[in-house]
């Protein structure tokens, strides 16, 4: 084999090895990044009540242009989480997004088996 093909073949093997890694840093940064937009849209929304207050399903504003001047908010963290509060409105069989369907989300988030790489 000639040098040159020696290292087109090794290039094409890290290719592969690359791929792999990305994806499993893409699944740990998409978790990560959703979860801190959702807490951030918790703090910000949701009415902190004290002790011995009821709970209150207050609704949540999702709308891109709200969520835009976030500290947390990336297009890729606004897609992830957007998706993820409309397969629990789905669920729950609700009209609007409220705190309850927002902790539902962040719950799912912190229970996630993020992939380890091998």
């Amino acid at each position: 084999m000639s040098p040159d093909s020696v290292v087109r073949f090794q290039r094409k093997m890290g290719e592969q090895l690359e791929g792999k890694v990305n994806m499993w840093k893409k699944a740990i940064e998409e978790n990560k990044i959703s979860i801190l937009l959702a807490k951030e849209v918790r703090l910000k929304q949701v009415p902190q009540n004290s002790d011995g207050d009821m709970d209150i399903d207050a609704e949540i504003d999702v709308r891109k242009e709200t969520l835009h001047q976030y500290e947390n908010f990336t297009g890729e963290s606004y897609a992830a989480l957007k998706m993820l509060l409309d397969k629990e409105n789905e669920r729950i069989c609700a009209t609007s997004y409220t705190s309850e369907c927002l902790d539902e989300v962040i719950q799912k988030l912190d229970t996630t088996k993020l992939p380890f790489y091998k």
